[in-house]
């Protein structure tokens, strides 16, 4: 497992100081939205090549971890595609309710499996297959609950103020078990393993903290596309 390198941070660097730079400095509007919403989505397909990417070069529950964290960036992906979809190409506000809303608050659930699958593990193939219905069991559990306390504030009975304060909250209980997850792991194991779910921690909690701050300033009608709060987010 490699360390960064001065070649992988200067590149991270410059990308953060240039995009801080056009949100400081940039003017609300649909030049700036673009610039937003197209970063954010090109990133997440960065994210998505590069662990499909180690997913080939791994197998056996390696390759899996990989190819379930490839599926949590593309959750992301698509909520933000359908983001840049609406606000640059159509160039209308998107649908309400937003069809989108439901992959980005799925985006935890393959994070969890991923770590759930311990692919610092030797475990046999009965436990792996143990795993693998573990997740099946999790994405129908937060399912369930998204349907329950989410999707009638939704559809059925549209109400803003309920439906925000549900998707937020769970978003960051499901994160939060995330982190516990993670965690554990970093704790308990050694070697390159634990590096790898020490940064995933820290991507993670940075990510979910930018989300929460994000959305008070959403709430308070400071943000938009582009604007300072964006650069946590990306960061992570």
């Amino acid at each position: 497992m490699k360390r960064l390198s001065l070649g992988h941070i200067i590149p991270i660097g410059v990308f953060l100081v240039g995009y801080a730079a056009v949100s400081l400095f940039g003017h609300k509007g649909l030049l700036l939205t673009a610039i937003s919403d197209g970063t954010g989505t090109t990133l997440w397909l960065i994210a998505i090549l590069v662990m499909s990417w180690a997913a080939v070069c791994n197998r056996g529950r390696a390759r899996w971890f990989w190819i379930l964290l490839a599926l949590g960036a593309a959750t992301a992906c698509v909520n933000l595609g359908a983001w840049f979809y609406y606000d640059v190409i159509l160039r209308r506000p998107v649908p309400a309710p937003f069809w989108a809303d439901i992959p980005i608050f799925l985006q935890p659930v393959p994070i969890m499996a991923a770590a759930a699958m311990r692919p610092s593990s030797r475990q046999d193939g009965h436990k792996f297959q143990l795993a693998t219905l573990n997740f099946l069991i999790l994405l129908f559990w937060w399912i369930y609950i998204y349907a329950f306390l989410i999707y009638p504030h939704e559809y059925i009975l549209p109400n803003a103020h309920s439906f925000n304060s549900y998707y937020d909250l769970l978003f960051v209980l499901e994160f939060a078990a995330v982190l516990a997850i993670v965690g554990f792991l970093g704790l308990k194991t050694r070697g390159a393993w634990r590096k790898v779910y020490w940064e995933l921690f820290l991507a993670c909690a940075l990510y979910v903290t930018a989300f929460m701050w994000l959305n008070v300033e959403l709430v308070r009608g400071n943000y938009y596309a582009g604007s300072f709060y964006d650069i946590p987010v990306y960061a992570s």
